[in-house]
């Protein structure tokens, strides 16, 4: 066993590793050891997002071991990994949280049945993965199936019913079906907002797409009312550094980049650029999709020189997409 200088960690050989093992199960303590150890990678790795990221991402290899081990409980080993497919999806590692969904679906089907509430939210993460990879179609597949089933077993307008409403929106807007894409956002939004209120963070998403169809019509007048609404609502209940406060005030500068207003539209993908070059970093997906969409600005107002010095900050990392 050797400890490393830099962290504050340990590196066991696989034969010390093996023989710990070994000798656990014969003293039949085996499985207690591993629910011992599920239970506290469960306390240490969150369902995504970037707080704490620089301490949860060192256990993600050790939950994906534990997961693969022999004589692990299903359903506590896919409570382990829905968290851990979040978090790959928090680092853009999208087609690894599609195959960590996939698997923890296959798990819940099995063991829980297909209506079981746990079943159909892992058939939607596995929707969210496929859309953020760019397979609308197959993304709006998986929705509508979890769909029918969330209609049969819950009541109208459940938060759970109303999220997938939402997800196959968005994917029909994806595809440039917008006509059905508006008409399901707006079923949405009346029923989040009947339920939740109107700055809840579910009702703010429905309104801030139903915003980006009409922008994609080219309805700018609608496009702005909704875009400032959400964004103002959301820098206040969220405050100015928060994701979805981040993805509405970039939505209101490709609204106005559309229209022409270059300055304003700069002058926001600046301010969001700056902010996610701390969190989440400089070379998240999220934050270099934001250097391109300045430098696609930048195109279209011909300042070459700005484009050349942002395409050299751009540089994809390929660990990304594993």
């Amino acid at each position: 066993m050797q400890q490393s200088q830099k962290e504050k960690v340990f590196d066991m050989h696989q034969l010390v590793h093996m023989a710990l093992i070994l000798w656990l199960k014969k003293r039949g303590e085996w499985a207690a050891c591993v629910d011992k150890v599920i239970s506290r990678l469960k306390e240490l790795i969150p369902y995504g997002g970037h707080e704490n990221e620089e301490i949860w991402t060192r256990y993600l290899p050790h939950a994906i071991h534990v997961a693969a081990l022999d004589g692990v409980d299903e359903l506590a080993m896919a409570l382990l990994l829905d968290r851990v497919g979040q978090c790959r999806a928090t680092l853009g590692q999208y087609r690894a949280a599609e195959e960590t969904h996939r698997r923890v679906f296959s798990v819940r089907e099995k063991t829980l049945g297909k209506e079981d509430p746990l079943t159909l939210a892992s058939m939607n993460e596995v929707g969210v993965a496929l859309g953020q990879q760019g397979e609308y179609e197959a993304a709006e597949l998986i929705y509508r199936q979890a769909l029918v089933v969330r209609k049969k077993v819950l009541p109208k307008n459940h938060r759970d019913t109303l999220m997938l409403m939402n997800n196959i929106a968005h994917a029909l807007s994806r595809q440039g079906r917008y006509g059905e894409a508006e008409a399901m956002y707006k079923q949405t939004l009346m029923g989040y907002t009947k339920v939740l209120g109107e700055e809840q963070h579910s009702t703010l998403t429905s309104m801030n797409n139903l915003a980006s169809t009409y922008r994609d019509q080219g309805r700018w007048c609608k496009t702005e009312i909704l875009q400032l609404q959400v964004m103002e609502t959301s820098k206040r209940t969220s405050g100015l550094e928060h994701p979805d406060t981040l993805i509405s005030i970039g939505n209101l500068a490709l609204k106005y980049r559309k229209q022409g207003r270059w300055d304003e539209a700069q002058e926001l993908q600046v301010q969001v650029i700056e902010i996610r070059k701390r969190v989440p970093g400089p070379e998240h997906v999220s934050t270099l999709g934001s250097m391109l969409n300045l430098a696609s600005t930048y195109y279209y107002k011909f300042k070459k020189v700005e484009v050349k010095n942002y395409k050299s900050y751009i540089k994809v990392n390929e660990r990304n997409y594993i």
